[in-house]
C-alpha cells in the first residue's frame, strides 16, 4: 500500500525490523517485548505459552491414535481455515480452557457466563507448567461427545444451555466426587 501511494506520501520515514528465528521461545519473547502498537489482552498471549504448545502437540499425537473422534486444538485464531476439518472437531484455546475449567476445576458458572473472569481467577491452574495435557483433551472430548449426542437428539436440544454444567457431573460419575488437580497423575 505504501508503494502504491508513494506519490501521495511526503517525506515519510518508516522503521522496519526484520527478525528471523527458528526458536519459538525467542519469538515469544520478541512478541511480548515489542507489543506496544495495539492493545492486546494478556490472555491472548497464552497461545504462546509452552503449556499451550504442549497441549496442541498432545492433540496432534491423539489424532494418530483416535479413529472415531479426532479433535484439533486451535492454538492460533483461524489456524485450520481452508483445511477440510469439520468445525465440530476444532477446539479453540478459549473453548478448550472453558471445558477444562468446567470439568476439572468445577467452575461451570465461570465457563458458561464469565470466560474473561474465569481466566483472571483460574489462569494459574489452567496454564500451570506441571499440568497434564490429557486434561485438556479429556475435557474437549467429553464436550465433543455431548455435542454429538445433542445433535443426534439423544440429549434434548434445550439442554444446550446446561452443557458446561454437565462436564463436572460427567467427570464425577467417572472419577468420583473428589476434585482432581490438573497436575495429578490420576
Amino acid at each position: 500500500m505504501l508503494y502504491q501511494n508513494r506519490d501521495n506520501l511526503n517525506d515519510l520515514s518508516i522503521t522496519v525490523k526484520i527478525v528471523e528465528t527458528q526458536d519459538e521461545d525467542v519469538f515469544v519473547q520478541l512478541v511480548n517485548a515489542t507489543n506496544s502498537q495495539t492493545k492486546v489482552e494478556n490472555s491472548q498471549f497464552k497461545s504462546l505459552s509452552p503449556v499451550v504448545r504442549r497441549v496442541e502437540n498432545y492433540f496432534k499425537v491423539m489424532q494418530d491414535h483416535e479413529t472415531t473422534s479426532c479433535l484439533y486444538s486451535e492454538r492460533r485464531d483461524k489456524q485450520f481455515v481452508g483445511a477440510d476439518i469439520p468445525n465440530l472437531r476444532i477446539y479453540s484455546l478459549k473453548e478448550a480452557t472453558r471445558c477444562v475449567a468446567a470439568m476439572f476445576l468445577e467452575r461451570p458458572d465461570l465457563a458458561s457466563r464469565f470466560p474473561i473472569r474465569m481466566l483472571d481467577e483460574l489462569s494459574d491452574e489452567l496454564y500451570d507448567p506441571k499440568l497434564h495435557e490429557i486434561s485438556y483433551y479429556a475435557a474437549c472430548l467429553t464436550m465433543h461427545r455431548f455435542k454429538l449426542l445433542r445433535s443426534n437428539r439423544q440429549i434434548p436440544q434445550n439442554y444446550q444451555k446446561l452443557k458446561w454444567h454437565f462436564l463436572p457431573l460427567i467427570r464425577m460419575s467417572i472419577c468420583g466426587e473428589r476434585q482432581i488437580a490438573l497436575t495429578d497423575k490420576k
